[in-house]
């Protein structure tokens, strides 16, 4: 189904994205004074929340990246227009691409904003007493100058994806984020101090941003007999953008609710050691999702170029055989973990361990199911809808405030059985039978031609 070389290249740049600070964090350990870790900490903090600000324009201007290149004549805020084929429209994606560097040159000065006035302030104020904060200032500035320009550059990436280039795209996650992790362990090493690890985000950035632009100018012929465009088609296009992306962003925020809230309410809710085996096991799970996610996310521009042109029998089964390698992926990981994990943990040393054995079976359920609807929806997406927006706050407030007040009573296991409980009420459900739907089937049905697609020749 995919290519040996795809898979490689995606799980390469997936892990290095979930994973960097990992790899880093023992030369960082080792060299760092404790003060300088902890400020570390604080730089990531913040950049991730610098990251929020991109809501969910990549998605969305990918899937209508891989619209323009399905033949499509318009681009709809919502809905698309139905088998259009036919050659590529070269006015209709260089209005495109000019609509896209408006929004993430917006986004990435708000970023730029937020991190650099706010955030300095929030830095200067958690330093250390008593030392210079100029060094410290500088090494955040650079730091967060990795995540702004980032930003300043995002739409290539998403015109990589959108236009199929997979491969492309994630030899570019993969170099900017090697890059970064040499650079910033090779300067540590010499002494470079937080320096070390704002210049190689700066480092890091600034070679992947490079090789993203080199991959998008090679079909630059694209565009022959474009012409100019004219601001008002930009702006039109901008709006047809935002339009999904900023429900993109509230459902971003239901999945922080979701999941990542429940660990800082563990932590303020139950004692330390439960929560940080709470906190430990929903991370691990969670980066054993993105990575089980890689299958449908290499099959989602063709998805898209299909729901484009009208092809809904070869969407039925790249879409199933996608959900259940996925979903394959996530539950081996995830008995692996609780069968290895524990004497894992204990062979090197850690001071934090696993949930018992049931609890964390429950909750490998629990992310297993929510794998498998969250695929589900982002399926359905491929329509230009996002239907989901709603339902994913009512469960993520019911989730939280069920949290808070279960966790004092029945610990861990009151919160993943609140979580269990609200998805089970609605999305759980709900959004497989969508997906389903969407393809003119059922989804026990479409599971079971997957299965059998599976074992049959690829054609």
């Amino acid at each position: 189904m995919f290519a040996r070389k795809d898979l490689a290249w995606g799980f390469a740049a997936q892990g290095l994205s979930v994973g960097l600070w990992l790899v880093m964090l023992p030369a960082v350990l080792h060299y760092l004074p404790p003060a300088q870790v902890a400020l570390w900490l604080v730089f990531v903090t913040l950049v991730a929340l610098g990251q929020l600000l991109e809501l969910g324009f990549q998605p969305t201007l990918a899937r209508n990246v891989a619209f323009v290149y399905g033949g499509a004549r318009t681009l709809r805020a919502t809905g698309i227009e139905k088998g259009a084929g036919g050659a590529l429209d070269p006015a209709l994606l260089a209005g495109l691409l000019a609509a896209s560097r408006r929004i993430y040159r917006g986004v990435a000065a708000a970023a730029a904003a937020v991190l650099w006035l706010g955030g300095t302030a929030y830095v200067v104020a958690v330093a250390p007493p008593g030392e210079p904060t100029g060094p410290v200032v500088w090494a955040w500035l650079a730091f967060s100058g990795g995540q702004v320009l980032n930003l300043w550059f995002g739409h290539l990436n998403a015109f990589l994806q959108g236009r199929g280039d997979l491969l492309l795209a994630n030899q570019v996650v993969v170099l900017s984020r090697l890059l970064q992790l040499v650079v910033g362990v090779t300067l540590i090493v010499l002494g470079g101090g937080l320096m070390a690890l704002g210049l190689a985000s700066l480092v890091g950035a600034a070679g992947g941003r490079w090789l993203a632009a080199r991959f998008v100018a090679r079909r630059q012929s694209d565009l022959d007999g474009a012409g100019p465009v004219l601001p008002a088609v930009a702006r039109e296009l901008v709006g047809v953008l935002w339009h999904n992306a900023s429900r993109y962003g509230l459902v971003m925020l239901s999945a922080f609710l979701i999941t990542r809230a429940n660990i800082l309410i563990a932590t303020s809710r139950i004692g330390l050691v439960e929560a940080g085996d709470f906190a430990l096991a929903v991370q691990i799970l969670l980066i054993l999702q993105s990575l089980a996610m890689l299958p449908f996310n290499l099959a989602l521009p063709r998805l898209n170029l299909m729901r484009a042109q009208s092809a809904e029998a070869d969407m039925r089964q790249l879409f199933g055989r996608a959900l259940i390698v996925s979903l394959g992926l996530f539950a081996v990981a995830a008995a692996g973990l609780v069968l290895a994990g524990p004497p894992m943990l204990r062979l090197v040393g850690s001071s934090t361990g696993l949930p018992g054995t049931w609890l964390l079976l429950a909750l490998c359920l629990v992310m297993l199911l929510e794998l498998n609807h969250g695929l589900c929806a982002n399926l359905i997406t491929t329509n230009n809808r996002v239907p989901f927006v709603g339902a994913g706050l009512v469960t993520g407030i019911g989730i939280v405030t069920t949290s808070w007040f279960a966790a004092p009573v029945w610990g861990a296991a009151g919160m993943v059985a609140g979580i269990a409980l609200w998805q089970a009420a609605y999305n759980n459900w709900r959004w497989p039978r969508e997906a389903a739907r969407s393809l003119s089937t059922g989804y026990t049905a479409l599971v079971l031609d997957a299965l059998r697609s599976l074992r049959s020749p690829a054609r």
